[in-house]
């Protein structure tokens, strides 16, 4: 993945947060979930991005309560890294 396509998807990514934070519809658990996806997505660079492969994935999966079509979109991103 060449660095101006993971930035963008990153930004991407945060906007998608940010814009699902504001619905109304979300639960508690799901907007904390979002809260914690956040995080980890702020940890990634496009430096560290192979050492952090994963993690992502790896935590939506094991702990994470979101609906399908985020978790989704945010698993293409982590299995895309290269």
């Amino acid at each position: 993945m060449e660095e101006i396509r993971f930035v963008a998807a990153k930004r991407k990514l945060e906007s998608l947060i940010i814009s699902s934070m504001k619905e109304s519809k979300l639960t508690d658990i799901e907007r904390n979930s979002l809260n914690k996806l956040s995080v980890l997505l702020e940890k990634y660079t496009y430096e560290n991005r192979l050492q952090f492969k994963g993690i992502i994935t790896r935590t939506i999966i094991d702990s994470l309560e979101l609906p399908y079509d985020l978790a989704e979109k945010f698993i293409d991103f982590d299995n895309g890294i290269r």
